[in-house]
């Protein structure tokens, strides 16, 4: 999570910080501190359903 806000405040990349998973272990804390930092958290099919409420959060199945 700190190296998206690297990228974006102090490089200026504004866009295309993604984060996937293939376990179902992370929990809403972690998904809601990096889509509050606009990085797309692609979550594996599964357990999407949990993190869907969440801006910025995908199915893995989703084309990227």
């Amino acid at each position: 999570m700190g190296e998206a806000y690297i990228l974006r405040k102090i490089h200026g990349i504004p866009d295309n910080v993604w984060f996937a998973t293939l376990e179902c272990d992370i929990d809403d804390y972690i998904v809601a501190t990096m889509t509050k930092l606009d990085i797309r958290v692609y979550i594996p099919d599964d357990c999407y359903e949990q993190f869907r409420r969440f801006q910025n959060t995908y199915p893995l199945s989703r084309n990227c």
